[in-house]
C-alpha cells in the first residue's frame, strides 16, 4: 500500500471545519463587542434625554381631544337618526304591501 495517497496525520493538518469554527468564533466576539457598544450608547442616550412638555401644548392637546370627541358624538347622533329613518322606511315598505295582501285575503269573495 502506497503511503503517498494516505492523508497526513490529524495533528499535522488543519481541517476546514476547525478553521471555520475559529473564524466564526472571532466574528461572534467582534459582533458581541459591537452590540455591547450599541447598548452602552442607547443607555447613555436614555439617561441624557429629558422630556418636558410645555403647559400650553398640553392645553391645546386637551382642547383638540375634546373637540374631536364632540365631533364624533355629533356624527354618531346624526348616524343614529339616519339609521332610524331608514329602518322605519324599510319596515313601512315591507309591511304596507303585506297588510294590503292580508286584507285582500281576509275579505270574502262574492
Amino acid at each position: 500500500m502506497p503511503t503517498a495517497s494516505w492523508p497526513a496525520p490529524i495533528s499535522g493538518t488543519r481541517w476546514p471545519a476547525i478553521s471555520r469554527a475559529a473564524d466564526l468564533e472571532a466574528r461572534i466576539s467582534l459582533q458581541a463587542g459591537k452590540v455591547a457598544d450599541l447598548n452602552r450608547q442607547i443607555a447613555d442616550l436614555d439617561a441624557a434625554r429629558t422630556i418636558e412638555a410645555p403647559a400650553a401644548g398640553i392645553l391645546r392637546t386637551a382642547g383638540a381631544i375634546n373637540a374631536q370627541a364632540a365631533a364624533l358624538a355629533a356624527a354618531a347622533r346624526l348616524r343614529a337618526a339616519n339609521v332610524l329613518r331608514y329602518f322605519i322606511l324599510v319596515v313601512a315598505l315591507l309591511l304596507d304591501p303585506t297588510a294590503v295582501l292580508l286584507l285582500l285575503a281576509a275579505t270574502p269573495r262574492r
